[in-house]
């Protein structure tokens, strides 16, 4: 390695790589000097060793800034090994030394050698520098001419493409510019009809709204005039009633004036025939009869008022009243349709004379019979949940092809509940018990729903 190291010039590179092995623990504190010494063909006492130190750091750190093409210049670059200045000679008080006059003469000899090595890299440059500029400059004349030619070549024919490129674009132009003119019309069109169709759709708006007004109060005419008919109706009916009361009561009053006739005759021949006592008790006797002839048209006149309209729905609160309602689910335990519970009711009503102000819808009569289902749970969940010595039955029947599951509760007492139906996919335990705890899964929310309702009522109060 030292071999190769002697055999090529001290650059950067090499001078780093020597300064890199000397910090090394294996080499000692003189292999700096020796090597470069060595190197350099230099006498290691010639040598400054603190300047070399110092200028291998320096370098050391600028290597480090530098990369790439930078970085290999720099390593290639020549490395000047710092030596001693001669300075003037100080004689001692005896006589001069041999070994500082060979020391001073080897170090005028290295510097004379390292003078000429200088001129002589200095001449090379030089002569290197004349003949590459030289080159250049003829290089650069040749390609400075080509690039004249060739320039002027392309100007030529640039300037060419650049007019037909012109009047190509000077014809888009014009297009372009008519096309705009276009569009721009088409745009005022449109905008025209844009304002033409805003208009439209504001009396199209308006005219909707009256139509929409005319069609609500079309069809509150026709509820009104359906209202107007059945009241007429009912005066009819009430006008006729009234009539053959009033004929009836006509009757009466004759009757009463007759009567009242008579006792005055009869009074007239008392008053002539019998002593005081019996007219006494004849006058009482006339006096019940006048009290059961007044008890009489009391009784018409009461038939009379009494044939006024039932109050089955309430209008204010908009529902049926509570009456109505149980007594709808009353004649539906009876078995009777969901369809026929309104003509029952007429036709109930027309046997004393009454006529409903409302009859239920079929609608109407489900959803009350759906109330009366929960109805009975809450009850079942009140009254079956503190019973004792309960049992439970079940019983499953077939219709059109499909199972129907009841369950029926029965207390000490007797007192038979009716659990819940169900329809069920087949016979097994297992659909059996689910549908079982269904049922009471149903009661059960009722009745929650129901507690949750009163504790937030009696929240509310107090």
């Amino acid at each position: 390695m030292d071999s190769n190291k002697d055999s090529r010039t001290l650059n950067v590179r090499t001078a780093i790589e020597i300064f890199h092995q000397s910090t090394s623990e294996t080499t000692d504190e003189y292999y700096l000097i020796n090597k470069f010494a060595e190197i350099a063909n230099l006498d290691p006492s010639s040598i400054n060793k603190q300047a070399l130190t110092a200028k291998l750091y320096r370098y050391k750190n600028k290597l480090k800034g530098k990369r790439g093409l930078a970085k290999n210049e720099f390593e290639n670059e020549t490395f000047s090994v710092p030596v001693n200045t001669v300075t003037a000679p100080k004689f001692p008080s005896g006589k001069l030394y041999e070994e500082e006059l060979s020391s001073c003469k080897q170090a005028c000899a290295s510097l004379a050698t390292e003078l000429s090595q200088f001129k002589q890299q200095i001449e090379s440059l030089k002569e290197e520098k004349t003949i590459t500029s030289r080159e250049t400059i003829e290089a650069h004349q040749y390609e400075i001419s080509s690039l004249k030619m060739s320039h002027s070549q392309e100007l030529k024919t640039q300037s060419k493409k650049f007019k037909l490129k012109t009047h190509q674009l000077s014809s888009q132009i014009k297009t372009l510019l008519n096309d705009k003119d276009k569009m721009l019309q088409k745009l005022n069109f449109v905008a025209n009809e844009k304002r033409v169709t805003r208009y439209e759709n504001v009396l199209l708006k308006r005219s909707i709204s009256r139509y929409t007004v005319k069609r609500a109060s079309v069809a509150n005419n026709r509820a009104l005039q359906r209202t107007i008919i059945r009241q007429n109706r009912k005066l009819a009916m009430l006008k006729t009633d009234n009539e053959t009361l009033k004929l009836t009561n006509i009757s009466l009053t004759v009757q009463l004036q007759h009567e009242q006739e008579n006792v005055k005759m009869l009074t007239e021949k008392l008053t002539a025939s019998q002593t005081a006592s019996d007219l006494e008790s004849k006058n009482i006797q006339l006096k019940r009869d006048l009290q059961n002839i007044t008890a009489d048209r009391d009784y018409l006149q009461a038939l009379l008022q009494d044939n006024a309209v039932v109050d089955l729905f309430d209008p204010i609160s908009k529902c049926y009243t509570p009456d109505t309602r149980q007594c709808i689910m009353n004649i539906t335990s009876y078995n009777v349709a969901s369809a026929n519970v309104g003509p029952v009711i007429t036709e109930v009503l027309k046997l004393a004379n009454r006529t409903p102000n409302e009859v239920p819808s079929r609608r109407t009569v489900d959803n009350i019979i759906a109330e009366k289902l929960v109805i009975g749970q809450k009850q079942l969940g009140s009254t079956v949940g503190n019973a004792q010595n309960t049992c439970l039955y079940g019983d499953e029947t077939r219709k059109f092809g499909q199972t129907y599951q009841t369950f029926l509760l029965s207390d000490e007492n007797k007192n038979l509940y009716f659990l819940g139906l169900r329809d069920m996919s087949d016979k097994s335990a297992r659909t059996t018990l689910d549908i079982f705890q269904n049922i009471l899964d149903d009661i059960s929310d009722q009745c929650e729903q129901q507690r949750g309702r009163t504790v937030l009522l009696s929240e509310i109060y107090t």
